[in-house]
């Protein structure tokens, strides 16, 4: 500790001179520094102002857009179509009496002419079948001479007051009855008779089988199906276009079908719609002459018209998706039209409505680009600049 009779030791002059000096240096530092900040915090602002100038001034100059012109063409309707194609002619084939099969004369596959014997029926069974439907015959003409009997006998009591309407009434419906079970029980006597053509089972056209029983001796009964048979050397293609394309098409119009690659004809078209699909539905023959095509098969192709229309091409892109584009008018203002537009394969639309000829369409229209926007416009190729 100091003692208070004790005195301090003097300050040189150098300690002060030092001291003073590193006084002034921090306070010109210090100085500086502030100047230094000043300074920077002077430029940010002054870049800040500049670039808020830079961007007033490009809010006020038009925004800029790149169009395309309508290329006009001459267009031709082409419609895709998918369906099956159906034999020409095709059937269920069944004995029309009953009895034990005997004989198939034919196999899967096979190619057979109208006429030519598909299988037979063993005779005898055939003649069991025509006794028991002769006896039905027979009774059932039994049945309908008592319900005569009973009628006569009604009416004449009725005439002298001792039976009822409703007696009267019930004795002319069983008389009804028996006549319908006769008619019945005669109409099946002929189906089983043993004329040969009942046990005999022939092709009634030209065909293919395209299915055969697995073999003989089973008992089949009258209008069973057996065989079937199939006229493959025309097919019908069906299916169903929509009703734009139901505008177009006519009897006559040639369809170019794929894998394999034949032609067709649309031979019949109905203009009315399924209230389901809302498909018009449509028939188209194919001529099978080599047996190439398939029954039944599924197949891709096209209907081509052959006649075309005016129309214009443009990007895909410019098709906005409520059906319209975009376009530049004379005063450089965006304009909204609604277009019919059909979309190709290489990545353009054909319009077939709702745009003119040369006319400067925006190649991407984008959500915030609004009717009546002035811009600035950058054109590209005729209709060409968006294909794939």
């Amino acid at each position: 500790m100091i003692m208070e009779d004790e005195a301090l030791p003097p300050v040189s002059k150098t300690t002060r001179t030092v001291t003073i000096l590193t006084i002034v240096i921090s306070l010109v530092l210090l100085a500086v520094g502030i100047g230094t900040r000043l300074a920077a915090e002077t430029e940010r602002a002054a870049e800040r102002e500049a670039e808020v100038a830079a961007q007033r001034e490009r809010a006020l100059l038009p925004r800029e857009v790149v169009v395309t012109l309508t290329e006009p063409i001459q267009y031709e309707f082409t419609f895709p179509i998918t369906g099956t194609l159906d034999p020409i002619r095709e059937t269920e084939l069944s004995f029309n009496a009953g009895g034990r099969l005997d004989h198939i004369d034919v196999s899967l596959g096979e190619k057979v002419t109208a006429g030519q014997t598909i299988a037979r029926l063993d005779r005898r069974s055939i003649s069991a079948y025509g006794r028991l439907a002769t006896a039905g015959v027979q009774a059932s003409q039994a049945q309908l001479e008592l319900a005569q009997d009973r009628l006569a006998r009604t009416e004449r009591l009725h005439a002298a007051g001792a039976a009822s309407d409703a007696d009267l009434h019930a004795a002319q419906q069983q008389l009804s009855l028996a006549q319908a079970q006769h008619a019945q029980a005669s109409a099946q006597g002929r189906i089983t008779s043993t004329d040969s053509s009942n046990h005999i089972l022939r092709a009634p056209f030209d065909g293919t089988i395209t299915r055969v029983p697995s073999g003989t001796g089973s008992v089949v009964g009258p209008g069973q199906p057996l065989f079937r048979l199939e006229d493959l050397s025309s097919l019908i293609l069906r299916s169903g276009v929509t009703e734009r394309a139901l505008a177009h098409i006519q009897i006559g119009d040639k369809v170019e079908i794929e894998n394999p690659p034949v032609v067709g004809v649309v031979i019949a078209l109905a203009r009315s719609l399924d209230p389901m699909t809302r498909r018009a539905p449509i028939e188209i023959a194919v001529d099978n002459p080599d047996g190439k095509l398939v029954g039944h098969a599924l197949v891709r192709g096209d209907v081509r018209t052959g006649r075309s229309v005016p129309a214009l091409r443009v990007p895909a892109t410019a098709i906005r998706g409520d059906r319209s584009v975009l376009i530049v008018n004379a005063q450089n203002e965006i304009e909204a039209r609604p277009v019919e537009a059909i979309f190709e394969e290489d990545g353009t639309a054909v319009v077939l409505g709702g745009l003119s000829p040369s006319e400067r369409v925006v190649v991407r229209p984008s959500a915030d680009l609004l009717e009546g926007t002035v811009v600035s416009v950058d054109s590209q190729s005729p209709g060409v600049a968006e294909r794939k």
